[in-house]
C-alpha cells in the first residue's frame, strides 16, 4: 500500500512539475509576443510617418 502511494504522490508531483512548466511557457510566449506587438507598432508608426513625409514633400 505504500509503495502505490508514494507512486500515486509521484504521479501528482510529475503532473504538477508539467503544468508548471506550461505555466511558465505559457508566460514567456505571451512576454515576447507583447514585445513583438510594440516592435510591429513602432514600424507601423515611423512606417507611417516616412509616409506622411514623402507625401508633404512630393506636394509641397
Amino acid at each position: 500500500m505504500h509503495a502505490y502511494r508514494s507512486l500515486t504522490t509521484q504521479r501528482l508531483l510529475d503532473v504538477d512539475a508539467r503544468l508548471a512548466s506550461m505555466v511558465r511557457t505559457r508566460a514567456v510566449v505571451e512576454r515576447r509576443l507583447v514585445g513583438e506587438v510594440r516592435a510591429l507598432r513602432l514600424v507601423l508608426v515611423l512606417w507611417a510617418l516616412t509616409l506622411a513625409g514623402v507625401a508633404g514633400w512630393v506636394a509641397g
